[in-house]
């Protein structure tokens, strides 16, 4: 451990990106939106579900407009109230400031003093993106907001990381990304980018930079 704090591995690596999910990474939600909202409004969870494994997919990648696909449950989620406080609903319970975190926040900050890039990389739709980076002012806190929505393709898809690649102009090797989705980590790493699963900020710490280190 550097006198700094950080691992020795991550004062010795040639590291000039640093790039990290938002949900379960970045962001600890207390609780999903779909469980919420079965919680509170007595709707069977496999009903909401079903949004989120069929139009919600399409609306990630920018082929499908949520507002106009929440439309079409509302009525099955027992909501009467409109779909743009629906909205707010699902995305207020999720995208609070103070479910940053902190330490990982603090940790990001030293990568920026030290002149190295991070980014935000998102699967998400184009209307919760825009209300994450609003409400937890990512654009001053990260050089690059990524999400499918504007890409057209998810995180498991490797057209997602040559876009990003392509945006930052850095080569792989010397781009290092942190997410919870260990599919996610297998495609960036089959970019040539050194992705590792990230499950808490203390394991992040870790000298998991080593030579027999396999997915």
């Amino acid at each position: 451990m550097s006198a700094n704090g950080w691992p020795t591995f991550l004062i010795k690596m040639k590291i000039k990106a640093a790039i990290f999910d938002t949900d379960e990474v970045l962001l600890r939600r207390e609780e999903f939106f779909s469980r919420r909202l079965s919680r509170e409004y007595n709707v069977p969870l496999e009903n909401i579900l079903q949004f989120f494994d069929n139009e919600f997919q399409l609306c990630t990648i920018g082929r499908a407009d949520l507002r106009e696909e929440l439309k079409k449950y509302m009525t099955k989620w027992s909501w009467k109230k409109s779909v743009e406080e629906l909205m707010e609903y699902w995305f207020s319970g999720e995208n609070k400031p103070e479910l940053l975190d902190k330490d990982l926040m603090e940790q990001i900050t030293r990568f920026r003093k030290r002149g190295i890039k991070v980014i935000v990389v998102t699967n998400n739709e184009k209307y919760r993106t825009a209300d994450i980076i609003k409400k937890l002012n990512l654009l001053d806190k990260f050089d690059h907001v990524i999400s499918s929505a504007h890409v057209g393709f998810r995180k498991a898809d490797k057209e997602f990381w040559q876009y990003v690649l392509n945006k930052i102009n850095i080569r792989p090797e010397e781009v290092y990304y942190w997410d919870d989705c260990l599919n996610d980590v297998k495609v960036a790493s089959q970019m040539g980018i050194q992705a590792f699963v990230y499950t808490n900020f203390q394991n992040f710490k870790k000298d998991i930079v080593r030579k027999d280190y396999k997915l």
